[in-house]
């Protein structure tokens, strides 16, 4: 049956700042420890993040849809209970990592592109039961686009940790 009183479409705006090239922000990222202006500057990433998902073969991005469908469907005591969409979608590509031979330097998995979609979600849903222990930084992946080196000793100890592949200053957990 149809719901009612509730929204079809949820939209979260956030403005930008625009503060040059990406080594610029990475770097004035890097250099501040105050939480506010990491918030503000952060989203200035956020076209790496949507092209990053965007890449992503079309088993993970169907178990992305679906994962995000199944939180609607949750009875969640409070919005900050409610795992954070882009937590969900980075858990999944991590459920997606396979070992490889490629043979490329420094790349030891990579996204298995035939994983089933309720093999994909099994997994996630693993990840969610093991959030407090988990300690994902992408490394061997090819996903990050830093190197494991520019990820804080603040950030390091954090648990659970899970870096944003596209921001070595976010803890997305």
């Amino acid at each position: 049956g149809a719901r009612m009183n509730q929204p079809d479409l949820l939209v979260r705006l956030v403005v930008a700042p625009t503060l040059g090239p990406r080594e610029v922000l990475l770097q004035q990222l890097r250099g501040t420890s105050n939480t506010e202006l990491l918030n503000f500057m952060s989203p200035a990433l956020a076209r790496d993040a949507v092209e990053l998902v965007a890449r992503q073969p079309p088993n993970v991005l169907a178990a992305m849809r679906l994962m995000r469908w199944w939180v609607t469907q949750q009875a969640w005591p409070s919005a900050q209970a409610t795992p954070p969409p882009y937590l969900l979608e980075l858990l999944i590509m991590n459920s997606a990592l396979v070992p490889t031979a490629s043979g490329k330097p420094g790349q030891h998995r990579c996204i298995d592109g035939s994983k089933g979609l309720a093999e994909l979600v099994e997994a996630t849903l693993d990840s969610c039961a093991r959030l407090p222990e988990l300690h994902l930084l992408w490394e061997g992946t090819g996903m990050a686009l830093f190197p494991p080196s520019e990820v804080s000793a603040t950030l390091l100890s954090q648990k659970p940790l899970v870096v944003d592949p596209v921001n070595p200053c976010i803890n997305v957990a």
